[in-house]
């Protein structure tokens, strides 16, 4: 385009071109801004160092109904504690013995004598005194022990077997059959393990010693 011809389109064209040409700059201006200001927030943008929500470990919240619950060890041990105390009950449930003497006891079962765990009761007996088989059975052995003195070991049904030491007389002998009751032998001074006369009874099954006091 010439001079003159720009001079023929008049003052307004020229105008109006002025004008175009100031909203170009401003639109112009206008995005530089913009990017300006994107530029400066991601050069001061907090730093990703906060835990993000999937780095945060859940917590699993219980049903309100569900109250002061049990680890499972816990509840294992105490099943197995119950299991333990009970077994012996649970085992010979129904099955009865009668006191073979009746002195009164003066040493438990499991209570410690000379640093050892009794395995039996022990009945303070007066010299002489019976001494009864405390359950049908048959005489399975005879006999004298060192430190227990002499003693007799009576067979009964479901695997029992009783132990009776301490003894003077002795009135039955081996493969004797003999009733609950029966009087078998009587309490002397063959042994002072104890101190005194006394009579040392046991129960026995599968090789296990149990609780006297738990059958009468």
């Amino acid at each position: 385009m010439s001079r003159n011809d720009y001079d023929d389109m008049g003052p307004s064209y020229r105008k109006r071109g002025r004008g175009n040409s100031k909203t170009f700059i401003t639109a112009f201006m206008g995005v530089l801004v913009i990017l300006i200001i994107i530029m400066i927030c991601a050069v001061f943008s907090p730093s990703d160092e906060s835990p993000s929500a999937a780095d945060v470990p859940s917590v699993e919240i219980g049903n309100a109904g569900d109250a002061d619950p049990k680890l499972p060890e816990e509840q294992d041990t105490s099943s197995s504690e119950i299991a333990d105390s009970s077994s012996d009950l649970s085992i010979d449930d129904g099955i009865h013995f009668i006191r073979p003497s009746d002195g009164s006891v003066i040493f438990s079962f499991n209570e410690l004598y000379d640093g050892t765990a009794l395995d039996g009761t022990v009945f303070s007996s007066e010299p002489g005194s019976a001494v009864i088989a405390s359950q049908d059975g048959t005489v399975s052995e005879v006999g004298v022990d060192s430190e227990l003195g002499k003693y007799v070991i009576i067979s009964h049904e479901n695997g029992f077997r009783t132990y009776y030491y301490s003894l003077e007389m002795v009135n039955v002998k081996a493969e004797d059959a003999v009733s609950a009751g029966d009087v078998i032998a009587t309490v002397g001074t063959s042994s002072r393990h104890f101190g005194e006369p006394a009579l040392y009874f046991k129960i026995e099954k599968g090789n296990e010693m149990l609780d006297p006091m738990l059958f009468f």
